[in-house]
């Protein structure tokens, strides 16, 4: 299995909620319904991390990842364009499940 990390800071004059906003309404149906998905979950930040959305997805192999996100599986996924409206920082990691 893949674990799949994904974290965003909004851009200065936005907000972690425009963020989830948006999550809720495009990329996590858009993650759901793509075949392979084990788990998903998805959460804004406390604390320090208060300004930040972070999903975490499972996926039962490298090729699941690769249908969900292209030839470019390694690097973020932006189904919607306002996602880079509103971005500043965006990070993902993907991981091999070992246990």
């Amino acid at each position: 299995m893949i674990i799949r990390i994904f974290r965003a800071r909004p851009k200065a004059g936005h907000t972690a909620d425009e963020l989830a906003r948006l999550a809720k309404e495009v990329t996590i149906p858009f993650i759901e319904a793509k075949p392979g998905l084990v788990a998903r979950y998805t959460g804004c930040g406390l604390g320090e991390t208060r300004e930040e959305l972070a999903m975490i997805t499972i996926w039962e192999d490298l090729d699941a990842v690769k249908n969900m996100a292209g030839d470019d599986w390694d690097r973020p996924v932006m189904p919607d364009k306002r996602a880079e409206e509103i971005i500043a920082e965006v990070l993902v990691h993907h991981y091999e499940a070992i246990g």
